[in-house]
């Protein structure tokens, strides 16, 4: 089991690896080249990153109540 100071350094790599995939997105949209399937690729990217990080904040408030 991860202990609560290897989720929590998850967390942070999770949230920066979802900044920056948002800050792909923004940039992407101003560009008239802007793909339908690059869009959908980088939003299920975006939706699965943060899905993970839901996932472990809800792991740490397991291991906080132990």
């Amino acid at each position: 089991m991860r202990t609560v100071e290897g989720i929590k350094e998850k967390l942070k790599e999770l949230e920066k690896q979802l900044d920056r995939e948002i800050s792909f997105i923004e940039n992407c949209e101003t560009k008239d080249e802007w793909n339908e399937f690059v869009r959908d690729d980088c939003y299920a990217k975006a939706d699965e990153i943060n899905s993970n990080i839901k996932l472990l904040e809800w792991v740490l408030g397991e291991e906080n109540e132990r």
